[in-house]
């Protein structure tokens, strides 16, 4: 008998009692480590169903959570807002923030509601835009163009007085 021919003559020899006595402690530790549903155990909630690549940007209207992002139905696309309360159970919010093809959203938290940044194509190119957005879920002030040059990237930061801005690098 060969060394390496071992494992498979007790296997051969093996009745399904002690297959299955030597199988389920490996079954029941396999599905001890099986990751549940949520595995970080902090709560999930979907905040729409919109097919984009840009996950919602969020800010915060005093202690609940506000996530804004690009939603779109029959009747075109359109900037979506909704605040994170216990149960969303009211439709989003769609905003009169006229997009042609927005994406790219991003959101601060400002003294007087969320500073909405996004990056869209109209008529004279890639621009970078910006919106007030009130706790109550209203543009206060905006669109507002905010890039004066074709913008293709940018990163919305805080003037850590209650303002925002939106630096960008200017394509070469």
């Amino acid at each position: 008998m060969a060394a390496s021919d071992f494992p498979f003559r007790a296997l051969a020899r093996a009745t399904p009692g002690r297959l299955l006595a030597a199988i389920l402690p490996a079954v029941f530790a396999l599905a001890a480590c099986a990751s549940p549903d949520n595995p970080t155990g902090w709560p999930v909630e979907t905040v729409a169903h919109a097919p984009q690549i840009d996950a919602p940007a969020v800010w915060f209207a005093g202690s609940a959570p506000v996530a804004h992002w690009i939603g779109s139905d029959n009747t075109g696309i359109h900037h979506d807002t909704r605040k994170l309360e216990a149960e969303i159970t009211e439709a989003p919010v769609v905003l009169p923030l006229p997009p042609t093809h927005p994406y790219s959203v991003q959101a601060v938290e400002g003294s007087a509601g969320g500073h909405v940044f996004w990056l869209d194509r109209g008529d004279d190119g890639n621009r970078l835009y910006t919106a007030l957005i009130t706790a109550g879920l209203e543009v206060r002030r905006g669109p507002t163009t905010v890039s004066d040059r074709p913008a293709f990237h940018y990163d919305a930061v805080s003037d850590g007085r209650g303002g925002a801005g939106g630096p960008w690098p200017r394509p070469l």
